[in-house]
Parts: C-alpha cells; sequence; structure tokens
C-alpha cells in the first residue's frame, strides 16, 4: 500500500534483528510542491491578519505537531516532507520504536515511534491508526520516518525566545531537546519543546 504525500526528510532506518544489519531503505528529499501541507500552512499564515514580525530578528522556522497531550517541533530544514498517517507494516524482530515501514513512490522508508524514544508513550499509547502525520527527518547521518501527532504549524521561532530545556523535563526528553519556547498554537499560548533529530537519532542507533 502506497503513502500520498502531503508535502515536505526521508528515510532510512537499520533491521535491527540479529540476522541482518542492512538498512532497510532509503529515499532522497524531493522538493516542496505546491501542494505541499507546509506550503499550505505558511500561506495560510500569511493570510493571517494583525501580526507583526521584527524583520530584523534572527529566527528558525520549526514544525510543530502534538505527541499525546504535550507539544513538539523539529527544526524545518531537519524535515523535508509530511505524510498522512496511514499503514505501517511492521517489521518482525526489530526493537519497539521500529513500528515498521512504509512505501512512498516506490522506496521503503522505516518508521520510528517519536513518543516512545523521547519516554512519553505508555500503556495507553496512541494507536498507529490515529490521527498523525509521519514526518520523514534528515540529518547528517541518518534518515528515517518518524510517526507524531498531528502537524499543527510551521512557525518562525526568534532565536532570542528559546529558553534553555527545563531540569523538569524528564530524560532522555531533556537531552534531545535544544530548548523550549512559548508559542501561540491552537488560540491558546502553549510550551512547545523544540527537538534535535541528531541526538534522537544518535539515541535510537543506542538503543538498538
Amino acid at each position: 500500500m502506497r503513502s500520498q504525500p502531503w508535502p515536505i526528510v526521508v528515510s532510512m532506518c537499520a533491521d535491527q534483528g540479529p540476522e541482518n544489519d542492512t538498512p532497510v531503505g532509503t529515499a532522497a528529499v524531493d522538493n516542496a510542491d505546491p501542494d505541499d501541507a507546509l506550503a499550505c500552512i505558511l500561506a495560510g499564515r500569511e493570510a493571517d491578519e494583525g501580526q507583526i514580525v521584527d524583520v530584523d530578528a534572527e529566527t528558525i522556522k520549526t514544525v510543530v505537531f502534538a505527541v499525546r497531550d504535550d507539544l513538539y517541533a523539529f527544526p524545518g530544514h531537519q524535515v523535508a516532507e509530511i505524510l498522512p498517517l496511514g499503514r505501517i507494516w511492521p517489521v518482525p524482530g526489530c526493537p519497539p520504536a521500529l513500528e515498521g515501514v512504509i512505501d512512498v513512490r516506490g522506496v521503503v522508508w522505516s518508521v520510528l515511534g517519536l513518543a516512545e524514544l523521547i519516554g512519553a508513550g505508555g500503556d495507553d499509547d496512541s494507536p498507529t491508526d490515529a490521527p498523525g502525520a509521519i514526518l520523514l527527518g534528515r540529518v547528517v547521518d541518518m534518515q528515517s520516518g518518524l510517526r507524531v501527532g498531528p502537524v499543527l504549524d510551521v512557525l518562525d521561532v526568534p532565536l532570542t525566545h528559546i529558553m534553555p530545556p527545563p531540569e523538569t523535563l524528564p530524560e532522555p526528553l531533556r537531552s534531545l531537546a535544544l530548548g523550549v519556547v512559548e508559542q501561540p498554537v491552537g488560540g491558546a499560548i502553549r510550551r512547545v519543546v523544540l527537538l534535535d533529530m541528531q541526538p534522537l537519532f544518535a539515541h535510537w542507533r543506542e538503543r538498538g
């Protein structure tokens, strides 16, 4: 079954079974098109009235999404594509965080469960058929899909607004966070934890 992309990182994951350490699949980053999900969100934000932006402030573009009841974000340059959450095909013998693989335009991509990786899972963790998305993520030495909850927004965050991860943030989440920021999301001011895929994927490899 083939997943149809919305718009925007790519996918590679190693089968961690004892008999095979060959990557399940890799994919090249696609250019975003006009139907891209992120492009649509950005277009909607540009149409909003009454917003004042400090053009002199250095900002970072972030993709904001939910995992359970909390909000998280990745830097936009680490996200190449957003896919609607569809069928994920399980791979026997893999660690729990590796939920399976998907087919994207003929290329097999691994899918990791972000809730499991950051310690936000639990007995009632969201099933794979719950509302959500798959972010295709890419850093220097690894690429993989990440299952998350609904993608809520794309925000330009001033760097001066990003605060260090608080001591109260539990591990391993605190070690995987670039910082936290208070942002208007869904009509309310919410705390958003800004994650970094580089240590996240390193954490996955260490666990595997």
